[in-house]
């Protein structure tokens, strides 16, 4: 439950890692963008809270490097500003209400923990490659989209496959 908190600004950096240690999460700040890629890279983050407007690096190029390193590619990232990204998990326009930032991390963190359980369950890795998460309006993990007709088609193939190769070795 560590979120690597991102922001050029020190009081909305700040003022943001209160919120988030106080929802009970562990909080690591940067306040350039090439400090949180380190940081993300060096740190057992999960979630990256980031403003788009950094003084260094602009916000989507931190969010395009983390995705395209492979020690990064999997922490969850939130966008704060006008705009999100195609990379991101999330986005937030300023300000941001509390309850939603602590219910999106929260989410993430879920989604996260369902993708890892799925990843050590080899039968659906395919699922997980293909399948859209679903939040309720609280921000709480719903599941993915479509889960049950993927799990079983990949289910009933397997089983014909099995059933096809016990009939050959007969």
């Amino acid at each position: 439950r560590v979120v690597l908190c991102v922001d050029g600004r020190e009081g909305s950096r700040h003022a943001r890692s209160h919120l988030l240690r106080s929802a009970g999460f562990a909080v690591i700040e940067a306040a350039t963008g090439a400090e949180a890629l380190q940081l993300a890279a060096e740190s057992a983050a999960a979630v990256v809270v980031h403003d788009v407007r950094l003084p260094d690096l602009d916000g989507f190029e931190v969010c395009e490097r983390l995705r395209r390193d492979s020690r990064t590619q999997g922490i969850a990232i939130v966008h704060v500003g006008a705009s999100g990204h195609r990379d991101s998990d999330a986005h937030l326009r300023e300000p941001v209400d509390p309850e939603t930032l602590i219910g999106t991390v929260n989410a993430l963190l879920q989604t996260r923990q369902y993708r890892e359980r799925l990843r050590r369950e080899a039968q659906y890795r395919w699922l997980l490659d293909t399948g859209v998460p679903r939040y309720s309006p609280d921000g709480t993990f719903m599941g993915f989209v479509g889960s049950c007709i993927d799990i079983q088609e990949m289910v009933e193939a397997s089983e014909a496959l099995a059933n096809l190769n016990a009939t050959l070795e007969r």
